[in-house]
């Protein structure tokens, strides 16, 4: 499993710090016609595609791994076939 906790720990301060931004110039924001809140919406939206995009990265890491050590037992018994093959002794 990826570790990106800390990535995502950093991006989620980023997040508050920009929200955090936007409530404390939210009057003079909208005296100009910005849409804070659907600004602080759609922030929040790209943080969770963002956690939700690092879980199918840690899901296709983890198949791939389980992929590369079912493809080292099948060489591994493989090998000890031809080994069993080639040994007198057990023929």
């Amino acid at each position: 499993m990826f570790d990106h906790l800390q990535e995502l720990e950093e991006i989620q301060a980023e997040v508050r710090r920009v929200i955090a931004m936007l409530r404390k110039n939210e009057q003079a924001l909208k005296a100009e016609g910005f849409d804070v809140e659907e600004a602080i919406g759609e922030i929040q939206d790209q943080f969770v595609e963002t956690v939700r995009t690092y879980l199918k990265l840690d899901r296709a890491h983890d198949d791939y791994l389980n992929a590369c050590a079912d493809m080292g037992d099948a060489e591994a018994a493989y090998f000890q076939s031809l080994c069993k093959g080639q040994d007198p002794i057990r023929n």
